[in-house]
């Protein structure tokens, strides 16, 4: 009984495993894993309410990691967001810098190298649909690729 109960376990282990949908990429130095995105119409975080009546704000929550030999300081210039029509949506400055006061938000974070730092980045959408999300390893000219967003956990 012990071996069954032990194998079951396992094999529910390894379910749950199967079935994370975490997406991980590196560029240049840099490592991003992208946890979960969701959309939100407004957010409430501590009796600060930012809503938005034009579309929704899209948080994606991430670990980046810094394996050069410096800090890096990671700011919008890090990110872009587009739909599958390639419209570009912007950085949410206001929603990122009010994160930013409860330290999850990535906006203006530095990472000392050979470190990581886990946060949120959020956009202003007008619409739910599927975005993905543009990473460089910290300058657009040189090396970016694109994350989908969708199939992640919600």
């Amino acid at each position: 009984m012990k071996y069954f109960f032990a194998l079951f376990v396992v094999a529910l282990f390894s379910c749950n495993n199967s079935q994370q949908k975490i997406k991980s990429v590196s560029v240049g130095a840099i490592d991003y894993k992208i946890i979960k995105r969701s959309f939100l119409s407004n957010v409430n975080t501590d009796a600060t309410k930012l809503d938005t009546s034009h579309g929704y704000f899209l948080q994606v929550d991430l670990t980046v990691r810094n394996n050069s030999i410096t800090a890096i300081k990671f700011d919008t210039s890090f990110f872009r967001l587009i739909n599958d029509n390639g419209q570009t949506f912007p950085f949410s400055t206001q929603m990122n810098e009010t994160m930013k006061n409860f330290e999850e938000s990535l906006h203006d974070a530095i990472i000392e190298n050979q470190k990581e730092k886990h946060g949120y980045i959020i956009f202003n959408v007008p619409t739910i649909e599927n975005y993905k999300l543009q990473v460089n390893g910290g300058d657009w000219d040189k090396e970016r690729t694109e994350i989908d967003l969708n199939n992640l956990e919600p």
